[in-house]
């Protein structure tokens, strides 16, 4: 259970990074959804924190 929990966690701060990258490639939020399997509404949250 341990490790399911511990590969699920870096798999989604990998994702986390590979969309904060885009974003500031300018790739659209939609396509980087997509592409990482992140939710918009993720991708869109760290959108704004990069616009911050």
């Amino acid at each position: 259970m341990y490790q399911l929990r511990l590969r699920y966690n870096c798999q989604l701060l990998k994702a986390i990074e590979s969309a904060t990258e885009l974003l500031k490639e300018n790739v659209t939020p939609e396509v980087i959804a997509k592409c990482v399997k992140l939710p918009l509404e993720k991708v869109l949250e760290l959108q704004k924190q990069i616009t911050a």
